[in-house]
């Protein structure tokens, strides 16, 4: 048998955050989840928005290999980030999410 010792090298872990910079729940901050978290009005969604314009089931965030992944799940009214109107996006610190009258900043640590 060998002693040898077998380090392995392991990522720190990514945290990420939505900031309500506008909207009902200006000021409020969410932690996205390790893997995905849901975001729209229903109160299934890992994040509750409370705007009337956001769908019950808005957008997803996928988080893998360290990007977080923005999906627009069909909704109504469409997702904006910094202005365009997206489908898919991988998110980059700062970005400005808007989904119905409510804005989201993305930050990562």
């Amino acid at each position: 048998m060998s002693s040898e010792t077998v380090q392995m090298r392991t990522s720190p872990p990514t945290f990420a955050y939505l900031i309500v910079t506008k909207g009902a729940q200006a000021g409020s901050i969410f932690q996205l989840k390790p893997d995905t978290t849901t975001v729209g009005r229903s109160g299934t969604n890992d994040i509750r928005i409370d705007d009337p314009n956001v769908s019950g089931e808005h957008l997803r965030i996928r988080h893998e290999s360290g990007e977080f992944t923005l999906i627009d799940l069909g909704s109504t009214n469409g997702t904006r980030v910094n202005g365009r109107q997206m489908h898919q996006h991988v998110l980059r610190h700062n970005d400005r999410v808007q989904i119905g009258d409510t804005i989201l900043l993305f930050k990562k640590a």
